[in-house]
């Protein structure tokens, strides 16, 4: 199979998926977006509310970090399980297995931009102006897609073999939303000599870009999305290698 004809049997088979998906709800295209309102509403509603811990503006600080969230979190857990999904198609074609992680990736990614146009609408309605920091936005979407990328496919290379690696991926998923300061401050959280140590977790160092970009009009730390993006890079390189090597291996491994 060339390049090409890959390339274009990915694209094909995401189109596909969006479709069907979208066909089995009533409310179609629009559940991408009714969501990720619903969880926002919900954490709005507990912290905002609830709790008194909102301020004017907290309704776009939730945005600018649940929105990007959800998207880490739902690629990730669909890719987990793209692999092991796609044993009916790999018994009836040779595949790079590749595509079936891939897939996954480009399908939320997708849904994931139609989000973020939301998100910028509704930043504009909050009174925030866009100015020239809002165009290294799409640097921070794609370092971020590099980076869920790497995660996905890495998961998904292993779950064939330790198929319990699944819930430990759900586990992880909900220790990550607490600890990539969602819906809370960490400059007001954490201690300020443990500033350095919570960046270190790449979901809060990319959502603190987004609402550094949206929210403030600054433009974000390219030294902290450059290493995001080495690391993100240097995973997938070695998860191509490792898939090319067992290649032929899952399909033997998921008929048992």
């Amino acid at each position: 199979m060339t390049f090409k004809h890959f390339t274009q049997l990915t694209l094909t088979k995401v189109q596909l998926n969006l479709k069907s998906e979208a066909k089995k709800s009533y409310l179609s295209y629009l559940w991408w977006l009714f969501e990720p309102a619903l969880f926002v509403g919900v954490f709005y509603l507990v912290f905002g509310v609830f709790l008194a811990r909102g301020t004017s503006d907290f309704l776009v600080f939730l945005l600018c970090g649940q929105v990007p969230f959800l998207w880490f979190a739902r690629t990730i857990t669909n890719g987990a399980s793209s692999i092991e999904n796609g044993r009916g198609l790999m018994q009836q074609i040779k595949i790079p297995k590749v595509f079936f992680p891939l897939v996954t990736i480009f399908q939320d990614f997708f849904k994931a931009l139609c989000i973020f146009l939301l998100l910028f609408a509704v930043v504009l309605s909050f009174g925030h102006t866009a100015n020239e920091a809002w165009y290294t936005l799409p640097i921070i979407i794609f370092v971020q897609l590099m980076f869920v990328s790497c995660l996905a496919i890495f998961v998904a290379m292993i779950v064939p073999f330790i198929p319990d690696l699944k819930f430990l991926v759900a586990t992880g998923i909900q220790l990550a939303m607490f600890a990539s300061g969602i819906f809370y401050n960490y400059k007001l959280v954490v201690l300020e000599q443990h500033h350095s140590l919570f960046l270190m977790n790449p979901m809060a160092s990319l959502i603190e870009q987004y609402r550094q970009v949206l929210m403030h009009g600054v433009f974000p730390d390219f030294s902290a999305l450059g290493a995001i993006l080495l690391f993100s890079i240097s995973i997938l390189l070695m998860c191509f290698a490792v898939l090319k090597k067992l290649d032929a291996h899952y399909p033997r491994i998921l008929v048992q």
